[in-house]
């Protein structure tokens, strides 16, 4: 059984057809993106703890079953998310150079083994997940894939950039303000940020939030939708939505930044597709945008300072001793 010269460039559901087909076996996916971050990572920095040997003893104890996503590599961002026994550092100094493992495996990671998938490795991240660009003291620099002197955003610019080179066709991530999001729009993968308690979620570091979301980013539009059928709390489906009023915006509302005919043309297309739907579709944004960023980052300050404070705790409660210099590069 072999592989496709481009099974990296299938998408989570494509590669486990392949699978589930007997065009190949899971050992040959696994190996195959194994030896592709080997290749290609010291370029892009997407993955920080490569997990080769666990990866191995996952697929050897893999079930001949009927799993969805059977045999398929994935990456896990290295914060939040954790794998028993494996090394977990949050992007931190500290825990790196403790080789500090997590104790638990986190409730998303324990669904996705009961998928099928097989973590291959961990992902780069900001110190403590908190940055919309993937630059840690403790690993150094994400790249962008498409272009090495650009930004994978942040904070789960590693998965982005690893999806995005085709290393795995899926990473796990998770967004507070943007670390699904941004890291996808710039590397030109999909995702989707569920609304925060739809899937099980662990916070970096434990700070309580009512924001923190974890999901995936993926190569395409319907491996998310099979990995939150699989993932989700509540699997039913979902009522029938009530007529929508829907307001495109395919322009900078400040008026600051060019947006790419490509992304007009696409939020046209949304709309007529919401429309087909009937929905109520406009082009008219609310009024309050205009600004709202300006608006809203002094309230945010209080809220991030909060969080930090918990993170701090969280660490000195880890390691054992009270942080000292270096143990962070962030002040």
């Amino acid at each position: 059984m072999s592989l496709p010269n481009d099974w990296w460039r299938l998408d989570a559901t494509a590669q486990a057809a392949l699978v589930r087909e007997g065009v190949t076996t899971p050992s040959a996916l696994v190996e195959a993106a194994l030896t592709r971050v080997e290749a290609l990572n010291p370029a892009i920095n997407a993955v920080v703890t490569p997990l080769s040997e666990v990866a191995r003893e996952f697929v050897a104890a893999l079930p001949a079953d009927d799993r969805p996503f059977r045999g398929v590599p994935i990456l896990l961002k290295d914060g939040g998310e954790e794998l028993a026994g494996t090394r977990y550092t949050i992007g931190t100094p500290v825990l790196r150079d403790l080789d500090y493992r997590s104790p638990r495996t986190t409730e998303f990671v324990r669904r996705i083994l009961v998928a099928g998938f097989v973590p291959i490795g961990k992902t780069n991240l900001p110190e403590l997940s908190s940055g919309l660009t993937t630059e840690p003291a403790a690993f150094g620099a994400t790249r962008n894939p498409w272009d090495l002197g650009r930004t994978a955003g942040g904070s789960s610019g590693g998965s982005a950039a690893a999806v995005a080179a085709g290393f795995v066709p899926i990473a796990l991530g998770s967004d507070a303000t943007g670390s699904l999001r941004v890291p996808a729009a710039v590397c030109g993968v999909a995702t989707l940020r569920p609304t925060p308690g739809r899937v099980p979620t662990a916070i970096p570091a434990e700070q309580q939030s009512d924001v923190w979301s974890g999901f995936a980013l993926s190569r395409s539009v319907r491996d998310l939708a099979g990995l939150f059928a699989l993932v989700a709390n509540d699997a039913r489906t979902s009522a029938p939505l009530a007529a929508l009023r829907v307001a495109l915006l395919d322009h900078d509302a400040d008026h600051r930044a060019e947006v790419a005919p490509a992304c007009a043309t696409a939020v046209a297309a949304v709309g007529r597709a919401l429309g087909a739907l009937g929905h109520e579709v406009g082009a008219e944004p609310p009024a309050a945008l205009p600004g709202f960023m300006q608006r809203i980052v002094p309230a945010l300050m209080p809220t991030i300072g909060a969080a930090r404070e918990v993170q701090l705790r969280w660490l000195e409660r880890t390691i054992g001793r009270p942080l000292a210099v270096g143990d962070l590069a962030q002040d």
